[in-house]
């Protein structure tokens, strides 16, 4: 019924702003999610960015609403990003969108970032501040209903602003076509990525807040998920150590600082990375569970076990 919210003018619904509309953030809950979605589509708006949550990451009738979405906006030709994301920025001094929830928009670079995991996508944005290096655009994939790391390598290799692609991601959509499409890129655009669900915890903890991740990889490339692996040892494409790296000095900090020992127990919240996860139990934690984020306090009181925010 507002008019107006914190200065910004407000209408009912999309229908109702005059004007044409290029892109849509959908940020009510789920269950308003199929309206708002139709009701843009009527305007029509030809871009969509979901962020709300509540889709194939918590059940089957999440996935059962995510792929009535995702059929939705392919019959009539949009493209959307999400569910269950983080949203996108874009730098360019004509657009200077910033459609996260972060606090601040990264400064102008080069790099073309896009993140599978929402929590990564405010930490490596803080990353390149911290670091003085600017970005082009910043695209949290979540669910990837529709628009996934293949669109975006496809995209990203013909934007001349972009000369440096990072991902971060927790599964893979079409494992071939990402192969054939980074090898390509490669010659003329570095591509650096980080794959996470290289364990058991580590896909249960990316598998939890996504619904993409599958069976674990271990490095063992007889695994089933084997062809996961061969996109990153192709010239050009290189698993990143430098994200690891910083995992991996948090996780040894939180180990000497509560001075832990191999017997003692880790729970994952579900919102974060299964990177982190992989560090911890690198250093002999053993794990109990990847449980949501509400369920911690509980599962800590009962166990006696520790947290480390």
């Amino acid at each position: 019924q507002a008019t107006e919210i914190a200065g910004v003018q407000a209408f009912p619904t999309v229908l109702d702003v005059p004007g044409d509309v290029d892109l849509a953030f959908i940020v009510v809950p789920a269950r308003y999610t199929m309206l708002a979605i139709e009701q843009c589509l009527q305007k029509p708006v030809r871009g969509l960015v979901v962020i709300t949550a509540g889709f194939s990451e918590i059940d089957s009738a999440g996935r059962q609403r995510q792929d009535e979405l995702a059929a939705l906006v392919r019959a009539a030709g949009v493209r959307m990003i999400g569910p269950n994301c983080f949203g996108v920025f874009n730098t360019d001094p004509t657009v200077q969108m910033q459609g996260t929830f972060g606090s601040e928009l990264t400064p102008r670079g080069n790099i073309a970032v896009g993140s599978q995991s929402g929590a990564l996508g405010l930490v490596i944005p803080e990353y390149l501040r911290h670091w003085n290096v600017g970005a082009s655009m910043f695209a949290s994939v979540g669910n990837k209903a529709d628009v996934n790391e293949n669109d975006l390598l496809r995209y990203w290799r013909d934007d001349s602003a972009t000369d440096v692609i990072l991902l971060y991601l927790e599964s893979f959509g079409n494992t071939r076509r990402f192969a054939r499409l980074a090898r390509r890129i490669s010659r003329k655009k570095p591509i650096v990525a980080v794959k996470s669900g290289r364990t058991h915890a580590g896909s249960r903890a990316a598998g939890s807040h996504t619904a993409q991740a599958t069976a674990f990889d271990n490095g063992n490339p007889s695994s089933s998920t084997a062809t996961a692996a061969v996109p990153f040892t192709i010239q050009g494409t290189s698993t990143s150590a430098v994200f690891r790296e910083h995992f991996k000095a948090y996780a040894a900090d939180v180990w000497a600082r509560w001075s832990c020992k191999p017997s003692d127990l880790v729970v994952e919240i579900g919102s974060n990375d299964g990177t982190l996860l992989e560090e911890f139990q690198k250093l002999g934690a053993r794990v109990i569970g990847v449980e949501p984020a509400q369920n911690l306090a509980d599962i800590a009181m009962k166990k006696n076990v520790r947290t480390v925010n």
